[in-house]
């Protein structure tokens, strides 16, 4: 039979774990973020201000967004999470790679093989 050019690879049960979570994290994370943006109408991350008079706001396309100090904190660290948790995922991914926790599948190649 003629090998597939597909890579199979293996994941321990830890391997599983991490993906499989982390991946649900980034999505729902991801989706919170994007449903804040459009609520409050834009995002406090990377270039909300608060002025001296203590309002927080945002300049988004030419608009200024005003939000409360909750709101401001809230859609900054929301932004900020979603965008440290893709580099960490991919980071993690390569050390289940060095731990062999993920792993090319090693032999011949089945066809069907639904494991």
């Amino acid at each position: 039979m003629k090998a597939s050019g597909k890579r199979r690879l293996v994941l321990t049960r830890r391997g599983k774990t991490f993906t499989r979570f982390g991946m649900i994290f980034i999505v729902l994370n991801f989706f919170l973020m994007v449903g804040l943006a459009i609520k409050n109408g834009g995002t406090a991350f990377p270039g909300g201000v608060r002025d001296a008079s203590g309002a927080h706001y945002v300049i988004q396309h030419g608009k200024r967004v005003n939000f409360t100090a909750r709101e401001f904190a809230l859609s900054y660290y929301q932004a900020l999470l979603t965008f440290a948790s893709f580099p960490t995922f991919f980071i993690g991914i390569l050390v289940l790679y060095a731990t062999g926790d993920i792993r090319e599948r090693q032999g011949a190649d089945t066809e069907g093989d639904l494991s």
